[in-house]
């Protein structure tokens, strides 16, 4: 069975954008990097729901992953240190309930790499540290929309009662 992986870890990207404070001062940059662990089906064979609309299967699965979260900003390590700890306090004090809204089942904060690293020079420096999460994430992939699509022909067969189920022409044989 193949599975959507950039199509997951695409949502999954999106849906830990939204777990990020708004509270982040622009002169703060992020970028997410995820490393996929393992992939496996959700419920039976990957089958979890049936959608009226677009009429299909709603098919799960579930992806362990490694985010790697790369924080980084113009101003000081005072600015950057305030920064890591905004974004800890917003993913260890996620709500159970926008944790599932989000399809993460699980969301660990891990390690923060004790190193800050500077790029650039003058009016260009960076600072920018690393903070790594383990993720358990559950993506939906619901049916699309078959829209221009033909989904059933009709077919307008009409015998006649003599007739023997060939059809009126030329005979055969």
């Amino acid at each position: 069975m193949d599975f959507p992986v950039d199509e997951i870890l695409a949502a999954l990207k999106v849906a830990l954008q939204q777990v990020l404070p708004e509270s982040l001062d622009d002169l703060t940059t992020t970028a997410f990097t995820l490393f996929p662990r393992s992939v496996k089906t959700s419920g039976i064979g990957g089958f979890i729901a049936l959608n009226a609309d677009p009429v299909g299967e709603v098919k799960g699965y579930q992806m362990e992953v490694e985010a790697q979260l790369r924080v980084s900003t113009a101003a000081n390590a005072l600015a950057l240190g305030v920064a890591m700890s905004r974004i800890a306090a917003a993913f260890s004090g996620l709500s159970r309930r926008r944790r599932v809204e989000l399809g993460l089942l699980r969301l660990t904060l891990g390690d923060i790499d004790p190193e800050i690293r500077q790029s650039g020079q003058g009016n260009s420096l960076r600072l920018e540290q690393t903070m790594i999460c383990q993720v358990l994430y559950e993506f939906l992939k619901r049916p699309e929309d078959t829209e221009g699509i033909i989904q059933t022909v009709p077919l307008n067969v009409e015998l006649s009662p003599q007739s023997s189920g060939r059809p009126s022409g030329r005979p055969i044989g």
